[in-house]
């Protein structure tokens, strides 16, 4: 397992998580467990790992091996990583909506020509994500990398059988670079928080 400091940038963007996390409703979604979908090259068998919070409001997936490099002798297919993984969540019954929170973070070494971007694709299969998915992140030179993608998502629990839901990921990692023979750069992800805030639940749709 990567151990890694972080540095001011990233310390403000930890510290900006707890206005978020204080907005999750006790008794609401919790998330019980990730684990990755066959063995893709950012993270492969070994290197993908789960913890929660107390309470288990939060998870917090750590990625051992999910990081894209470019630079003289480096192959270039290091330059492009993926990795797709679901998470369980378990809804209330009812009619929840709310936002999941994809949290990404790590340390990096970017030069300044090039750009280290993450993009994903997130489905609720028993659910709704109305608003499809996010943007890319773009992450430009720097060593820390803090985001948060917010994903608004509906979902009707009738019974305790369907309270456990899948929220899937299938996420990518790469580095774009003007430069025939880059200079040395990588973009990675070390962890990744995932929970649920602004929840609503009411009896009916």
């Amino acid at each position: 397992m990567k151990l890694f400091t972080l540095a001011l940038p990233a310390l403000a963007a930890a510290a900006s998580i707890q206005p978020l996390q204080s907005r999750q409703v006790a008794g609401g979604p919790r998330v019980v467990y990730a684990a990755q979908l066959g063995n893709p090259n950012g993270c492969p068998a070994g290197t993908f790992s789960f913890a929660l919070s107390e309470g288990g409001l939060i998870g917090t997936i750590i990625f051992d091996a999910y990081n894209a490099l470019v630079g003289p002798g480096i192959s270039t297919g290091e330059r492009e990583k993926q990795c797709d993984f679901d998470v369980t969540i378990e809804f209330p019954i009812g009619c929840t909506t709310g936002n999941i929170i994809v949290h990404p973070r790590g340390d990096n070494f970017i030069a300044n020509t090039d750009t280290g971007v993450y993009s994903a694709s997130y489905t609720l299969p028993k659910g709704q994500l109305p608003a499809g998915n996010p943007p890319n992140i773009q992450y430009r030179s720097g060593q820390n990398f803090a985001a948060f993608q917010s994903i608004p998502a509906s979902i009707n629990i009738r019974n305790q059988n369907e309270r456990n839901t899948t929220f899937t990921a299938r996420t990518r990692i790469f580095l774009e670079t003007p430069l025939s023979n880059p200079q040395y750069s990588e973009f990675s992800i070390q962890n990744m928080d995932i929970y649920v805030r602004d929840v609503v639940t009411t009896p009916t749709c």
